[in-house]
C-alpha cells in the first residue's frame, strides 16, 4: 500500500496494525440503538446501514451517494459509536461549520481547525482538547480542510499521539472526487492525503462522494494507497 509523497508526514512509517487500533477495553456502542437514541432516526436510508456496519468493522469504504442521501450519517454515527476520534477532511469551511453546528445540536462533540464560531471553538481550543482525549465523552469528530492539515504541524502531532493511544478511529474524505485530477474540483492537498496511509497504518478510511465516474475510481484508490480489492463499495440511490 505504501509509497506516495511524504509531505504530510514527519519521520518514518510504521504504526499500529488493525489489531491494536482501538483502545483496549473501550466501549463500542450499538449503532442501531444510537441511530435512534442519539441521532433521532427511525431507520436508515438506502446504503447507510451497510456503510456504517462496514465502518464499525474497521473496513475501508467507498460510498457513492446522491446529495441529500444522508452521507453525513455514514461517518457521524460510526464516529459516535467507536472509541476515539474520527478525522473528516472536507473542502469548504462553510460546510464544515454547518456540520459542527449540526452535531452540537445532537449532543455529539465536534470541532474544526481553521474556522471559528458555532459549536466548534477555535483551532487552538480543539488541539488542546485532543491532548487528553478520552475514548468517549468529549470530541468525536474533528473537521478540517486538507490545506489546513498540510500546514499544521501541531495537528499532525496531535493525530499521531492519538494513533499511538489507539484513539484515532478513522479518516473520512468528504467530496472524495477532489482527490484526483478530474474536473474543476481537483485540490492538490487532497491528493497528498495518500502520504498518510503508511504513517497511520491500521486506521480505516471512508471515502464519500456524490459524483465520480466508474472509470476514475481506480485512480482514487491508487492515489490514497488503498487496496482496491479490499475496499467495501456502496452505491446508493434515493
Amino acid at each position: 500500500r505504501g509509497g506516495g509523497d511524504g509531505g504530510f508526514c514527519e519521520g518514518g512509517g510504521g504504526g499500529a496494525d488493525a489489531g491494536d487500533r482501538t483502545a483496549a477495553g473501550a466501549e463500542v456502542k450499538d449503532f442501531e440503538v444510537e441511530n435512534r437514541r442519539t441521532f433521532g432516526h427511525r431507520g436508515f436510508r438506502p446504503g447507510q446501514r451497510e456503510v456504517v456496519g462496514a465502518a464499525m468493522a474497521g473496513r475501508d469504504c467507498f460510498v457513492l451517494m446522491p446529495t441529500g442521501g444522508g452521507k453525513s450519517l455514514c461517518y457521524q454515527l460510526p464516529a459516535w459509536c467507536a472509541p476515539g476520534l474520527a478525522v473528516v477532511f472536507s473542502p469548504l469551511v462553510s460546510l464544515i461549520q454547518d456540520q459542527v453546528d449540526g452535531m452540537a445540536e445532537a449532543g455529539v462533540g465536534a470541532a474544526s481547525l481553521g474556522s471559528v464560531g458555532g459549536g466548534g471553538g477555535g483551532g487552538a481550543d480543539a488541539l488542546a482538547r485532543l491532548r487528553d482525549l478520552p475514548a468517549h465523552g468529549d470530541l468525536k469528530v474533528l473537521y478540517l480542510t486538507p490545506e489546513k492539515f498540510a500546514r499544521s504541524a501541531a495537528a499532525r502531532r496531535a493525530l499521531e499521539a492519538l494513533r499511538a493511544r489507539g484513539l484515532l478511529s478513522r479518516f473520512v474524505v468528504d467530496e472524495a472526487h477532489c482527490v484526483i485530477a478530474w474536473g474543476r474540483d481537483f485540490r492538490p492537498d487532497y491528493l497528498r492525503l495518500g502520504a498518510m496511509r503508511n504513517r497511520y497504518a491500521g486506521v480505516p478510511w471512508l471515502l464519500l462522494t456524490a459524483t465520480l465516474p466508474p472509470r476514475t475510481r481506480g485512480q482514487l484508490f491508487t492515489a490514497l494507497h488503498l487496496d482496491e480489492e479490499q475496499v467495501v463499495r456502496v452505491e446508493a440511490d434515493l
